[in-house]
Parts: structure tokens; C-alpha cells; sequence
């Protein structure tokens, strides 16, 4: 006579706790899923190469930076009757230049406040002001990657109008502060010359920085702190330019937002005007 035995369910997935999950019916394997990891891995890696890899990172890195020296840059237009500080300005002392301004607005401190310097403040926010794609060597200095289009007086006159063909990046050394104040309206005279805000027809089209990579551009020095134009702007030795930003580079323009333009692109039609000009029109 024969053992009565009773009849057991088998589960398919009890075994398989040794031998590594099969959800047979399901029909997707340990090696099915490896396979699709392994597929979007691959796809990813594609994708960020085509996008530039780390180039295409310190590209953003360098857009967010003159984001922030743009708000710097509305901070003191703030405090200042909507004027844009000079780029610079020959004093008695040397040179104050647009970086050494904005480090007091970088450090979230205020003039009078007891605080640093101005060229100690931008040594403390120096970072700020270097773009990661430059990679020039500046001999141990503190590298500026950003410069202003510049206004020359001598040759634009002043004040600014609106087919005025020089940029935002007001120059005055001696030479250009006497000729700027003696061309100044009556009641102007004693003051700094600045270009406001309000001389600008068209913000979003006009460039308040552009990217300067340059050996000998560093922080708080007056050479290379402003560009004449477009023809001007590459003087890098050790990059190749269409390595860089992949041959874009960035614009900060006046009304705060960030262009990404090749050379060409942002001298306009003429290609010695477009952001590079108060005049709307290049």
C-alpha cells in the first residue's frame, strides 16, 4: 500500500533564492536588467560627450558666474543713480577698476562698513571672476577671464548718445577724466563721469561683459579690463578657441541675462558693433 503524500505548490521563486532571481514569469532575468543598466550607462556617457563632457559643465559654471557679477553689477547701479561704475578710473593712487568695485557687492558688504579694501575683497572673491575654461597661466596672480567693451572718450566724446559706436566699459585715465569733465553739462563737471542705465536704448543687445582669456588680464589691473571690439577679444596662447566653450563664448549682458555667441555673432552686421555698442541698431 502506497504512502499517501500531499501535494505541495511550488513556488518558482523559492529556488531561485540560491541561484540569483528569475521571475520566469515575468519574463525579465538578472541578465535583462544588466543589459538595460549597461544600455543607459553607454547612452548617457554618448550623450555627455556630444554635449561637450566637462567643457560643456565649466561652460554653465562660467554663465552662472557672470550672472552673479551682473546682479553686482545692478547692485550698485542701485546705489549709484542707475550708473554703471567706469571700468576704469585713474586716481591719485592708481587705477580703480570695475573688479575691485564689485568685490564689496560679491562679499555682502558695504562701503564704510569698517570692512576690507576693495583690492583685498576681490582677492576673497576671486573665484568670482575666473571662468573654469581659462586655464592661461597668469604667474601666481589672481586670473580675470571677464573684461568691459569699451568707451573711449577721446574717441566717442561724451556724454554717450545713442548712435554712439563705444560699449559700457567707460576708460578714463587722466588724459580721458580731464576731456570727459570739461565736455560734461553744465553742473556735471565736478562729478565722476558714468554711463546710466536710462543712455542705454537696448539692454538685452548690449554687453556689459565679455570673456577676456588673456595672460596678462588679472584681477584689480587696469590692462586688458576693458576690449576695444569683437577683432580684439581672442588673445589666449595656450587654447584653441573653438576648444573653448566649443567656440561660444558667453556675453553678460546689461538687462542681467547671459549670451552664448561666437566672436563673429556678437559683432552684428558690420561685425565691429552687435552687443559690443550703445547703438541698437548694429
Amino acid at each position: 500500500m502506497r504512502a499517501h503524500t500531499e501535494a505541495r505548490p511550488v513556488f518558482k521563486g523559492a529556488n531561485a533564492m540560491g541561484r540569483g532571481l528569475k521571475c520566469t514569469e515575468a519574463g525579465v532575468t538578472r541578465r535583462d536588467v544588466v543589459f538595460l543598466v549597461f544600455s543607459v550607462c553607454v547612452l548617457a556617457a554618448l550623450g555627455w560627450r556630444a554635449l561637450g563632457g566637462g567643457e560643456f559643465q565649466r561652460t554653465l559654471a562660467c554663465k552662472y558666474k557672470l550672472g552673479r557679477l551682473g546682479a553686482a553689477f545692478a547692485q550698485y547701479a542701485d546705489e549709484n543713480a542707475r550708473a554703471i561704475p567706469p571700468a576704469a578710473l585713474e586716481t591719485g593712487r592708481g587705477y580703480t577698476t570695475w573688479d575691485t568695485v564689485l568685490g564689496r557687492y560679491l562679499a555682502n558688504t558695504r562701503a564704510g562698513d569698517g570692512a576690507a579694501t576693495g583690492s583685498e575683497l576681490i582677492q576673497r572673491t576671486a573665484a568670482a571672476f575666473h571662468c573654469p575654461s581659462d586655464t592661461e597661466p597668469r604667474g601666481g596672480e589672481k586670473p580675470r577671464s571677464y573684461s568691459m567693451p569699451m568707451y573711449d572718450v577721446k574717441r566717442e566724446g561724451w556724454p554717450p548718445v545713442v548712435s554712439s559706436q563705444g560699449g559700457l566699459g567707460l576708460y578714463l585715465d587722466a588724459e580721458r577724466l580731464k576731456l570727459a569733465c570739461e565736455a560734461a553739462p553744465v553742473g556735471l563737471q565736478s562729478s565722476i563721469p558714468s554711463i546710466r542705465i536710462s543712455m542705454v536704448p537696448d539692454p538685452a543687445w548690449t554687453a556689459l561683459l565679455v570673456e577676456r582669456v588673456a595672460i596678462r588680464n588679472v584681477l584689480g589691473t587696469h590692462e586688458f579690463v576693458v576690449t576695444a571690439g569683437p577683432r580684439e577679444q581672442w588673445a589666449a596662447k595656450t587654447i584653441e578657441l573653438d576648444k573653448f566653450h566649443r567656440g561660444r563664448l558667453n556675453y553678460l549682458m546689461l538687462d542681467g541675462h547671459v549670451e552664448r555667441l561666437s566672436i563673429r555673432e556678437s559683432g552684428g552686421h558690420a561685425g565691429n558693433g552687435g552687443v559690443w555698442t550703445i547703438r541698437p541698431w548694429d
